[in-house]
């Protein structure tokens, strides 16, 4: 079988979809001179999390891992949530408290992200999300689409549900660090 045709599976295309579906997002989220575009920005939101959803449950469902896979789907999630708080910092920039958070998806995302580097040197397998992971990106996609859809929100609302997310993102940093010192403790250096 071929590279391709190895490749070529739903999930892959889900989350090539939601690469996609990115431009679309800054696009309609930006450009907010009409209500609609906010709402269009926030279904084209809803459609990337949703597929996110999906494509895993296929590929676990129907044997339909592949390691292109495997690094698409994680791509595709950092792309978005990079967009979506970059983009949201910017409608709301008046509010200061974004710039934290922003702050601290870059910081646990490159952290997370030279974690692993070193685990695979070492030949060490980086885990799969874990539930506080997954509740971490639960909670923050659960808010910035409440920011997404209610454009008009006060800076107050939005200063909390930012700081329920940042709390969520570093207990999450917080326990993929604990278990990276496990992990890198079991494994011997090369």
């Amino acid at each position: 079988m071929s590279y391709f045709k190895k490749n070529l599976t739903i999930p892959n295309l889900l989350s090539v979809f939601r690469i996609l579906l990115i431009p679309l997002f800054i696009y309609l989220y930006l450009e907010r001179s009409a209500v609609d575009y906010g709402i269009s920005a926030g279904v084209v939101l809803l459609i990337s999390g949703a597929t996110d959803m999906l494509d895993g449950y296929i590929a676990r469902h129907f044997n339909q891992i592949t390691q292109l896979g495997q690094i698409l789907d994680p791509i595709a999630d950092k792309l978005t949530q990079a967009t979506v708080v970059i983009c949201i910092a910017i409608m709301h920039q008046q509010n200061k408290f974004l710039i934290p958070l922003v702050l601290i998806f870059l910081a646990k995302e490159i952290l997370m992200g030279i974690g692993s580097l070193v685990l695979l040197r070492r030949g060490a397998r980086p885990t799969a999300a874990l539930w506080f992971g997954k509740v971490a990106t639960m909670v923050f996609y659960a808010v910035m689409l409440v920011i997404v859809f209610i454009p008009a929100m006060n800076d107050l609302a939005i200063t909390i549900l930012v700081a329920i997310v940042a709390a969520f993102m570093v207990f999450a940093l917080i326990r993929y660090a604990m278990l990276f010192f496990q992990l890198l403790k079991a494994t011997p250096k090369k």
